[in-house]
């Protein structure tokens, strides 16, 4: 994943992300995300074994200490 800032979009490289995942079943699970200086982005493994719709929640802060946030619904067929 990438988190860049809105205007003029640099990357933020430097930001305190966590991850969580809702399965079908409402199981949630967590992850801390690290920023990947080989790969240029921030990672994690996260597993999604059900088919069904996964609710997606990404909160992160900036070095600035504002919280930001980010949801979207992900389906696996």
């Amino acid at each position: 994943m990438e988190i860049s800032e809105e205007k003029g979009g640099k990357k933020i490289e430097d930001a305190k992300v966590k991850v969580k995942v809702i399965d079908p079943n409402d199981k949630a699970q967590e992850k801390l995300v690290e920023w990947s200086k080989e790969m240029k982005h921030y990672g994690c493994d996260l597993e999604m074994k059900e088919k069904g719709k996964y609710g997606v929640i990404i909160l992160f802060k900036t070095k600035d200490e504002k919280q930001h946030l980010a949801k979207f619904w992900y389906e696996v067929k």
